[in-house]
Parts: structure tokens; sequence; C-alpha cells
């Protein structure tokens, strides 16, 4: 779970799946303190290469709407993450979930001319 500090609403409720070959960083993890890839990276001395994302719309099921305090089948975004190394090999992949009022999402293209 991640709350903010001013309200306590959470923003996100996350799930997170490791690779076998990264175990022993993971009994290792502070949850309070930062990102779990980057703790996993200097845990485990694993390197992130490439991140994929994919964000959806779906209703929250009675778990998440529990978690997030919404009410059951409230939109959300749901972000699916795979963290891969240098070599291809997927070591981390997370699914959270975003109350839609509490997310905001901003990208910034260049267009050459």
């Amino acid at each position: 779970m991640r709350s903010p500090q001013l309200d306590g609403q959470p923003i996100a409720a996350t799930d997170a799946y490791f690779h076998e070959s990264v175990d022993a960083a993971v009994a290792k993890l502070d949850l309070g303190a930062g990102t779990l890839f980057s703790q996993i990276e200097q845990l485990a001395g694993v390197s992130v290469g490439k991140v994929t994302q994919d964000i959806q719309a779906v209703a929250a099921s009675a778990d998440i709407a529990k978690a997030l305090d919404l009410k059951r089948g409230s939109p959300v975004l749901r972000i699916l993450r795979c963290y891969i190394d240098p070599k291809g090999r997927v070591f981390e992949i997370s699914v959270s979930h975003h109350p839609g009022d509490r997310f905001a999402y901003s990208m910034h293209i260049d267009v050459d001319g």
C-alpha cells in the first residue's frame, strides 16, 4: 500500500513478483524505503536494462476496492510493469492499482521538425 503523508488516503495497492534468482534480496526489502526495483538492484547486484509499462482502466475488484477505500467496481488504473535486466531477463513484475482520481500520468513528446 502506498499513501501520501497528508490525508492518508491510499494512492496505490501494489503486488510485486520476483524471479527466484533475487530471493535473498527480497527477504531484505524495506517497503518504506523507496522503490522495490532500486532496492533489488542494490541488494541483488542486478540492473534495469528496460522497463515495460502497460496502463489499463479497469473496475476495482472487491479486494482492491477494500484496500483503496473505494466502492467495488469503481474505476482504477491498473499498471503492469516488467523490470528486465540488460540480458533480457525479467527479475520483477509489479501490478499496481490506482484510484482514478488519485493518479495522473504525463508524457511529453518532442517532435523533430
